[in-house]
């Protein structure tokens, strides 16, 4: 169950922290990315997912901590696939059914949070019609 809004976390570096707070809700390590000063991050990092937190960059890669000029954004980013098959006569499983619907959540808050951030808004410049959002040019 996806409880909470938030898709994204964002920190100021202090010279000496390496490990961030995720706050929001994933279902797969896969959905979790990062950028530090705006690009994004592929190494030097490690994940841990029942902590929920992740360290950047590692002691092992024998980079700095991030400075207080630094600024890391940690976000979902939900792959927009349809996982669920499900087969006439077959099994009617309520999890994966929940775990579907999970991941529609998590779709629409990231869409919504684009929608948002692209400093437009309903009826101004934005429409939401049929679940089809256009932006007026």
């Amino acid at each position: 169950m996806i409880t909470g809004q938030t898709t994204s976390n964002t920190y100021q570096g202090d010279g000496s922290n390496r490990e961030f707070t995720i706050t929001f809700e994933f279902t797969d390590s896969s959905q979790v990315k990062f950028k530090v000063n705006g690009q994004e991050v592929t190494t030097n990092f490690s994940l841990n997912t029942v902590a929920k937190t992740l360290t950047y960059p590692t002691v092992a890669s024998e980079l700095d901590p991030l400075t207080s000029e630094d600024e890391i954004e940690i976000y979902r980013d939900t792959n927009i696939t349809q996982d669920i098959d499900f087969v006439n006569g077959g099994p009617f499983n309520a999890e994966m059914i929940e775990d579907g619907l999970d991941k529609l959540t998590m779709i629409a808050q990231e869409v919504l949070n684009i929608a948002k951030n692209s400093g437009l808004e309903a009826g101004k410049g934005i429409d939401i019609e049929d679940g089809v959002i256009s932006v007026k040019g």
